[in-house]
């Protein structure tokens, strides 16, 4: 251990600190040896997943739906951990150990204060005198800044005296500002009754998918990369995540709010059109209330062939707007452009990483536009590695490609720029294969992560569940076998196998050619919950 270059572990330490237990075989002696190494040089980074196994069993009260009842704590991995943290806390990291511990315990309280009044941090009782105090030692980290290997950790020099609640989101979201000992602003978003460790470790491999798309001259001349951000899992229910500067909603610019829908760009551009929520309604009795000689509904899902024609009738009186976005926030032409190709890029991207990882409710609350640069990010990762598929109202599309997307990609549409970059993409990925499908293998075996990747544990979290949709899921498909399936999946994406191929292999340029026309097609838009908003 002495010998090894720990940086090459910081990837994986999520992965690594999740199959401690307090045995005492050779394979956990080195395991806490190498843990303890990785702390030691990087105390920051390395701590976090130590700290979130040694709270494995810190569960909010009002969890929602299945999830809240199926969490098992591993009580071994948690004493494993904690005998971890009670040594690093005798040794010579004890004072950052310290701190850290003070600031994960600040954003666990502030997670779970009420979101009836207005709060401020002296609210938080001893939680924020414990962190005030550590703060002034200087060796409070601020959780959400990117760790680069030789560059200095920012630590925190204060935090805004007021924290903001969300208009939105299933806990009301506390929204807090800490600033660094440089000045720089750093804005968070503290979720309570919430997983994040999915959403933490879909970034993760994100970021590693970044690196192989890096490492190839085709995808690097063009630019092509996944936009991330830093998600710090702090319970199995409690999280904080980066503010994504400077970006909104894809549904808040296109229908806006439920209560401001005349401030969307649909009603600012259309008015004559129909409104986002008569669609919605619209689609939503087509699918439950079957006319005479129909199909009763199965599953929640209504008759194709009055879905399909309620679908039509929508796109008639709904035209896309998306392009009006470029228009709006990039009147120069030459930002016009430039901004145009890095959504193109971005989508582009995107769309084939989400197909291969197999991630669904991408709804237009899901997906972020950036004002400033024109990509498309994707938030939200609770339903992933095909389990969209396994809905009630099933997803029946490999990523979202809806007329409002297509607009926005200009007279070409889904030809030239946008084609070819998919086309960039998914070659790249499937000459990776082995490498793509080794880091995905890691990820779906991870032993904390069985409990977020199960769609019935994973429903929670996506307007289906809001609305009571339900998911079909075999008792016995569970845990690893759903991780095995995942990886399966995986691999035959990247070999050129679709569901739909009957066994024959596709040449790249065919699978995204299949992909894109599956996405598009009425015929499987018209039959997604109508909270996914085909239409636009």
């Amino acid at each position: 251990i002495p010998h090894l270059q720990l940086h090459l572990f910081l990837p994986f330490v999520y992965q690594i600190v999740s199959r401690l237990s307090s045995s005492q075989s050779a394979f956990q002696t080195t395991l806490r040896k190498l843990v303890l190494s990785i702390v030691a040089e990087y105390p920051h980074p390395a701590l976090y997943p130590l700290l979130l196994v040694r709270k494995g069993d810190v569960i909010q009260k009002g969890m929602r739906g299945p999830a809240a009842t199926a969490f098992e704590a591993d009580k071994d991995k948690i004493k494993a951990a904690g005998e971890l943290v009670a040594q690093l806390q005798k040794g010579p990291t004890r004072e950052k150990v310290a701190a850290v511990c003070t600031l994960i315990d600040l954003y666990v309280s502030m997670a779970g204060h009420p979101v009836d009044r207005k709060i401020v941090v002296t609210h938080l009782g001893k939680s924020w005198t414990t962190c005030e105090r550590a703060i002034r030692t200087g060796h409070v980290p601020v959780l959400t800044s990117r760790f680069e290997k030789d560059q200095p950790v920012r630590f925190v020099k204060r935090f805004e005296h007021n924290i903001d609640i969300a208009e939105s989101g299933l806990s009301r979201p506390k929204i807090v500002v800490c600033y660094d000992t440089t000045g720089v602003a750093h804005k968070q978003v503290v979720k309570g009754k919430d997983d994040l460790r999915q959403d933490a470790i879909m970034q993760q491999l994100f970021k590693l998918v970044n690196q192989v798309l890096r490492a190839a001259p085709s995808t690097r001349s063009l630019d092509v990369q996944l936009r991330t951000y830093e998600v710090v899992p702090t319970t199995p229910t409690t999280g904080v995540a980066e503010w994504v500067t400077g970006t909104l909603t894809l549904g808040k610019y296109l229908h806006g709010m439920a209560a401001e829908e005349r401030n969307g760009a649909h009603a600012r551009y259309r008015p004559t059109d129909w409104a986002h929520s008569k669609c919605k309604a619209k689609m939503n009795k087509a699918r439950t209330a079957p006319r005479q000689g129909d199909k009763p509904p199965v599953n929640g899902a209504g008759d194709p062939a009055h879905m399909l024609e309620t679908y039509n009738s929508i796109t008639q009186h709904f035209s896309p707007v998306l392009h009006y976005f470029f228009l709006e926030h990039f009147p120069s032409p030459l930002d016009w452009y430039t901004a145009r190709g890095r959504y193109c890029r971005t989508l582009a991207a995107s769309s084939m990483v989400g197909h291969i990882v197999g991630l669904g409710d991408r709804h237009t609350n899901n997906i972020l536009l950036n004002t400033k640069t024109g990509e498309i990010i994707h938030i939200d990762f609770g339903i992933a590695f095909g389990a969209g598929a396994m809905l009630q109202v099933p997803e029946r599309v490999p990523f979202r490609l809806t007329r409002d997307i297509v607009a926005g990609l200009g007279a070409l549409e889904c030809e030239g720029p946008f084609r070819r970059t998919c086309e960039v993409c998914m070659d790249v990925l499937r000459e990776n294969t082995a490498l793509v499908s080794g880091i995905v293998e890691v990820v779906v075996h991870d032993p904390l992560f069985n409990w977020s990747t199960t769609p019935h544990k994973a429903a929670p979290e996506s307007d289906a569940a809001d609305a009571g949709i339900t998911i079909r899921l075999d008792a016995a498909t569970d845990g690893n076998i759903f991780g095995r399936k995942a990886l399966l999946g995986v691999r035959n994406k990247l070999q050129g196998y679709e569901l739909d191929t009957q066994g024959v292999m596709l040449s790249v340029s065919a699978q995204v050619e299949r992909l894109i026309n599956s996405a598009r097609d009425p015929a499987n838009l018209c039959m997604i919950f109508e909270g996914w908003s085909a239409w636009v």
